[in-house]
């Protein structure tokens, strides 16, 4: 038979390869990205109302140059033992994180397997300033 949403209740989406800590320098309007950061996160998940779509997880995260090492891993303990664990590597589709843009993956599962398709598109109502204001102080080092 198919997936039922009920299989899906408890899936969880991971990020892996991902820097959680940087330095932006807002001169340049570069983020940095602290090596040492780079740790697995669960991504924030929340549940459809629309049959068809049983799951949304969604995550922001620094644009930064280059995409290689993330990975995503969809952990569904209620499927099949075959279709339990999904590791899908982001670099093969999508080569960097923009600034201003938006990276959807739509995930299918069925009793075959998984299918992942990637699109981008720009962040609606985002605009580029040439402003930065805020409050700081000097951090030694």
């Amino acid at each position: 038979g198919d997936i039922t949403a009920e299989q899906l209740d408890n899936v969880t989406v991971d990020l892996n390869g991902l820097p959680t800590i940087g330095s932006f320098n807002v001169v340049e309007g570069r983020f940095s990205a602290d090596t040492e950061s780079v740790v697995s996160f669960r991504m924030r998940t929340s549940s459809s109302t629309d049959a068809t779509v049983a799951r949304t997880t969604e995550a922001f995260v620094m644009p930064l140059g280059s995409t290689q090492g993330y990975v995503a891993t969809i952990n569904a303990n209620k499927l099949p033992d075959a279709l339990k664990k999904k590791t899908y590597t982001i670099d093969s589709s999508i080569g960097s994180f923009e600034r201003g843009m938006q990276y959807v993956f739509d995930v299918t599962v069925s009793n075959t397997g998984y299918t992942i398709e990637s699109s981008s598109s720009p962040i609606a109502g985002w605009e580029e300033g040439d402003k930065i204001s805020g409050e700081g102080e000097e951090a030694q080092s």
